[in-house]
């Protein structure tokens, strides 16, 4: 596994170095990053890792990879790390929900995702305010089938938040995503060569709390970007630009964007799948094993 260093102070500095992992295998994927840990799935095993530290913690219970989907954050209340698993049961038509405690190493099961949705493999999780958020579909809503769902982790029970309407716009949606920027929740939008970005600043709060940040045209920009494979936001600076990175036929390649513009590009690999597989992390001093070892405090 390799890391890729860029400062934000100038991002034509960067770097890369191998991270390496806390055990050898074939396969290896991120499925989820807060804290400075990572939660790393090799091969059919799952561990709680901090590269910096270079400590980690293997998850007691081996699954099913090809129908889970994966969040994890943080519980204030608990002082606890949790990695919430989503398993699609096809036969039944239904989706369980199994949390897995840090602190306890131990797994509970609930019985309470909700009815009429179907999780989509695409839609990487979000952790904001306690809480884990996915993007599901809803078959039954029309014309509009996204839902924004969060797991709360202090009590355990699921939510529906409101999208920003961009269904109008265009019925040929390619992309939908969601990520954190700056603390704020935000919900990516890519159709017909156009990328929209919008933050939701007043959390849990109506539809207005939404607030478009990026519409950009990217035929207009880079004709190649047409046929763009994977898009991610990284990082907004105070001044609001915001660092993502693209798939493009020349490869993967560092954005960065303000409003209605591409102010700075620049391509750093030459395979365009990289992006589908990169996380932003921030080093800490959190050790797995010391969470582990915690006495349970609830206030």
């Amino acid at each position: 596994m390799r890391a890729c260093t860029v400062s934000l102070s100038s991002v034509q500095n960067v770097g890369g170095y191998y991270l390496g992992g806390p055990c050898t295998g074939d396969y290896r994927q991120i499925l989820a990053s807060y804290d400075g840990l990572l939660c790393i799935r090799i091969d059919q095993s799952v561990y709680i890792w901090n590269p910096f530290l270079k400590t980690h913690s293997k998850i007691l219970a081996l699954t099913d990879f090809r129908t889970c989907y994966y969040g994890f954050g943080y519980d204030s209340r608990r002082d606890d790390y949790k990695l919430i698993k989503l398993e699609r049961i096809r036969c039944r038509d239904t989706t369980e929900t199994e949390v897995y405690s840090l602190r306890s190493r131990s797994w509970t099961k609930l019985d309470n995702f909700p009815n009429g949705y179907k999780h989509n493999l695409k839609f990487t999780s979000a952790f904001v305010n306690g809480s884990v958020h996915w993007l599901a579909i809803n078959l039954f809503l029309k014309p509009n089938p996204f839902v924004l769902f969060s797991f709360d982790l202090l009590d355990n029970k699921y939510r529906e938040m409101i999208l920003p309407e961009f269904w109008p716009v265009s019925r040929y949606v390619v992309d939908v995503k969601l990520c954190v920027l700056r603390g704020m929740l935000c919900v990516l939008v890519y159709w017909n060569f156009c990328l929209v970005l919008w933050a939701m600043k007043d959390y849990y709060s109506d539809q207005k709390s939404w607030t478009k940040i990026l519409d950009i045209r990217f035929d207009l920009v880079f004709d190649e970007y047409c046929t763009a494979v994977d898009i991610k936001p990284f990082y907004m600076y105070e001044n609001g630009e915001v660092l993502m990175g693209v798939s493009s036929k020349h490869g993967t390649e560092l954005l960065i964007c303000k409003d209605n513009s591409v102010l700075f590009r620049e391509i750093i690999f030459g395979n365009p799948y990289l992006i589908h597989y990169a996380f932003v992390h921030v080093e800490s001093l959190i050790s797995p094993l010391r969470v582990e070892n915690r006495e349970e405090f609830i206030p």
